[in-house]
């Protein structure tokens, strides 16, 4: 072969080579990359690590050339340069324009493979500017919603209806007023509220029942501070003025009269906070009436607070 067919192929294989790259240089949807190797690469190790680090970045809309666009309003996401030898040290250079950052990298070609050396340029790239570009979407998007429990307020205060049902006795119902206040998984409450029953029957007439009542009480929280829910036991005392008011004539409390009663109970509390503020609230008793009243007609009990007592409150309330 003559030295002009020499340099004819040569001429045509270097044609070649630019038409492949200038192939991969079309515009892509978010942008394009320029990637640049010194002279000491050929042409085909050039081409194959721009087709790997292309492998990596066309599916993400970013293209990759090696020459600069003609559509200047379009400016290079970030300029790769590379120097050195493709069988020693070469330095990856990329000057990012998307995080303002200019990074350095050198790779040691001479413990890798020759066919594995393009490869390894490509995927060296396309890390460099991911670890950079991932920063920026970080950065810029909005922060993510974390689950966090729901902080215990210090107090609550809750307004519901109470009802406490007597062993031989009326059922009573009314309203309640609790305020309580959590100090960990403690919670002690002021419980002041009205209770009215029906009538009960008796040999000369009616007789009715009627109370207003305080108590204290003291809860551990099973679930104090770890979400909507808190859960827990609770011991209570509670003092009654009661009236009863009816037609009997002989008795303790003979016709109308006034009496103190008191109970002790214990059982469970819950509270399902709906947000922040608002909380609907519940709880659940059984106890003993350590003092109680009863009326009575010609000599027979009627009835009264007297023996076991279950009570159960529900209602509403807000926490600050």
């Amino acid at each position: 072969m003559s030295l002009r067919q020499i340099w004819f192929v040569v001429l045509i294989g270097v044609w070649l080579a630019s038409v492949g790259l200038a192939r991969a240089c079309a515009p892509a949807a978010r942008g394009w990359v320029l990637f640049q190797l010194s002279p000491d690469f050929d042409a085909a190790f050039a081409e194959a690590a721009r087709a790997h680090l292309a492998a990596e970045l066309e599916p993400r809309g970013v293209a990759v050339c090696t020459e600069l666009l003609s559509d200047t309003s379009r400016p290079p996401l970030a300029r790769v340069f590379v120097q050195g030898a493709p069988d020693g040290v070469a330095v990856l250079r990329i000057e990012d324009d998307v995080t303002q950052t200019t990074v350095e990298r050198r790779i040691d070609f001479s413990h890798v493979p020759s066919q594995g050396r393009a490869l390894t340029f490509g995927l060296a790239t396309d890390e460099l500017l991911g670890v950079g570009w991932a920063s920026v979407v970080a950065k810029r998007a909005p922060p993510a919603e974390v689950a966090r429990p729901l902080a215990t307020p210090l107090h609550q205060m809750t307004l519901g209806l109470d009802v406490s049902s007597f062993t031989n006795g009326p059922t009573l119902a009314g309203p309640a007023f609790v305020f309580s206040t959590t100090r960990g998984r403690w919670s002690p409450r002021l419980r002041l509220g009205a209770r009215y029953g029906p009538s009960l029957g008796a040999v000369h007439g009616d007789v009715t029942f009627r109370e207003w009542h305080a108590g204290l009480g003291l809860a551990w929280l099973i679930t104090p501070d770890r979400g909507a829910w808190q859960i827990g036991p609770t011991i209570d005392a509670e003092m009654l003025r009661v009236t009863v008011q009816g037609q009997a004539q002989a008795g303790a409390l003979a016709g109308r009269g006034d009496a103190w009663a008191a109970l002790a109970t214990a059982g469970l509390i819950a509270h399902w906070r709906v947000n922040r503020t608002v909380f609907v609230s519940s709880r659940v008793c059984g106890g003993y009436v350590l003092a109680p009243v009863r009326a009575a007609d010609a000599g027979q009990r009627v009835g009264g607070m007297q023996s076991f007592v279950a009570q159960v409150l529900l209602g509403m309330g807000v926490a600050f």
